[in-house]
């Protein structure tokens, strides 16, 4: 069964369904690596409103309404967002039409003052913490920190000439909390900003117990969950996630480039050379294995120089101590930790969440015993909202880890 909905959209204030103009598709996307969600929608407009009347312009904002028709206790009844239009692309003539035209739209959540104007500024000494506090607080936004320690970066940032979407960027990746793990920001369609950690998330309980079943999918359920036992005998820790399709992409060539170890080298306002070699983070945080081959353990395979030597008083006394070394950290752990890739599709819903905790059955196709290899825990690091024409609902779900589990040939497994 299909999700029904009834979906209104509003220009600048001016609602278009009066108009007779449709909603052909609509794709949001909520991505880790995304800092705000992002909106793709095709609209037709058979009576020319907005190539006559109503005409797209700069900056112009998108009002989405979505109306469940049916009733239930799981789903969110009413979801109203607003995007701000980023570009757009009008194709001419409908098919069998004498006028009309289409209009494919890339929008963003609107969130005020984010991507302009360029500010700059200083925050004074302070941690990272307390500047991305005091931006969210700038942009009207709730600020959501999930981690409890303090991180260990104060010192005096400056905005120069800088957007507060690339200054929350910058912050973060400079951000150090230990040399165990990293923050990550990003704004929800609650219009929150929340700032939580990596270790943070997968530390986490089970959100939901994920397995393929065609016929879940498609038994007239208001929804695809199922808090039942698992068919197969797993022992379930949450609600059942019923998919219907699943994909995997495993990113290896990164472990070539970048991932066995990184040498860090940076030259000091005082002249003094410091070095780190990064070797080990990220790589088996959900898994029994890495993706990194035992043999090449270790062996330097990238190389990244700071040279500041005439950086003078502020590069000596303005910047944190691990101010290079976080910036090393963060591109490392990102190719260690997120390099397998599953999708899976289900029935739309909005109750998966970025960040969620997800043990991902996978079964064998000849004996539907536990796949112990790819099944496991996995993070959810994207999440895409497809809606048709026709009003069907679907989801796609990323999933990320960095490994595999154990298999029936451990013995002749030549991973970390």
């Amino acid at each position: 069964m299909s999700f029904d909905f009834k979906k209104n959209i509003k220009l600048d204030g001016h609602d278009l369904s009066d108009d007779g103009i449709v909603i052909s598709s609509m794709v949001i996307k909520n991505w880790f690596f995304d800092m705000v969600p992002r909106m793709e929608i095709t609209l037709t407009d058979s009576r020319d409103v907005l190539y006559n009347t109503y005409p797209i312009q700069d900056d112009a904002v998108l009002e989405i309404e979505l109306d469940k028709n049916q009733s239930s206790e799981k789903q969110k009844e009413t979801l109203k967002l607003k995007f701000s239009i980023l570009n757009w692309e009008i194709i001419p003539s409908i098919a069998g039409m004498e006028s009309g035209h289409s209009y494919i739209i890339m929008a963003y959540l609107k969130v005020d003052d984010l991507f302009y104007p360029n500010i700059s500024k200083s925050f004074g000494k302070k941690s990272s913490t307390e500047v991305i506090e005091q931006i969210a607080s700038d942009l009207g936004l709730t600020y959501n920190k999930k981690f409890k320690q303090s991180t260990n970066d104060n010192m005096k940032w400056l905005q120069v000439s800088m957007n507060n979407h690339d200054m929350l960027r910058y912050v973060n990746t400079r951000s150090f909390v230990n040399d165990d793990d990293i923050t990550q920001v990003y704004i929800n369609v609650e219009g929150e900003l929340i700032h939580t950690t990596l270790k943070t998330e997968i530390d986490k309980d089970v959100s939901f117990v994920a397995m393929m079943s065609q016929d879940k999918q498609s038994d007239g359920k208001e929804n695809n969950f199922d808090d039942k036992m698992s068919e197969t005998g797993v022992e379930k820790e949450a609600p059942t996630l019923y998919y219907s399709t699943l994909s995997q992409k495993m990113f290896t060539h990164y472990n070539r480039f970048d991932t066995y170890a990184t040498k860090m080298s940076m030259y000091g306002g005082d002249g003094k050379n410091k070095e780190r070699v990064i070797h080990s983070f990220g790589e088996k945080l959900l898994t029994k294995y890495s993706q990194r081959s035992k043999n090449n353990a270790g062996k330097e395979v990238s190389s990244i120089e700071f040279g500041i030597l005439n950086g003078g008083d502020f590069f000596r006394d303005g910047i944190h101590n691990d101010f290079f070394d976080a910036q090393v950290q963060y591109r490392y752990t990102l190719l260690n930790f997120f390099k397998n890739q599953v999708i899976l599709k289900a029935k739309g819903n909005n109750l998966v969440k970025l960040w969620d905790v997800i043990d991902l059955v996978i079964t064998k196709s000849e004996t539907m015993q536990l796949n112990e290899t790819v099944s496991g825990k996995y993070v959810v690091g994207g999440l895409i909202h497809i809606l048709g024409e026709d009003s069907e609902y679907q989801t796609q779900i990323v999933l990320y880890r960095s490994g595999i589990n154990g298999s029936e040939l451990d013995d002749e497994i030549i991973l970390e």
